[in-house]
């Protein structure tokens, strides 16, 4: 994710722009633009419309979310991910290996 400060004078107080993208998919950016400062970053997997979750509803193993990063027009951004297994009906867990966060199921 890309941070970006933007000086919106015309309101009077500076206001932000943010740009997320999977950097291999191009089509999966969001801009998000005049908006306050953000200041938790979220990492998600989210399942919609599970009425009684069952192993074989998720695909086997896991998922790794890979080369994280969070930058600002004055670099990279420091960050330490928390970890909240909401959902464990399953058996999920959230675990960090490295630079990457683990979702198994």
């Amino acid at each position: 994710m890309k941070l970006e400060w933007i000086d919106n004078s015309q309101a009077g107080s500076p206001t932000f722009a943010y740009t997320s993208v999977f950097e291999e998919y191009p089509d999966s950016q969001i801009n998000v633009t005049y908006t306050t400062e953000l200041t938790v970053a979220s990492l998600t997997l989210e399942a919609y419309f599970q009425k009684q979750a069952t192993i074989s509803d998720y695909p086997a193993g896991q998922t790794t979310f890979s080369a994280i990063e969070i930058d600002s027009a004055a670099g990279a951004m420091p960050f330490a991910w928390a970890f909240t297994n909401e959902v464990t009906d399953c058996n999920q867990s959230t675990t960090p290996s490295g630079p990457n966060v683990v979702i198994s199921y």
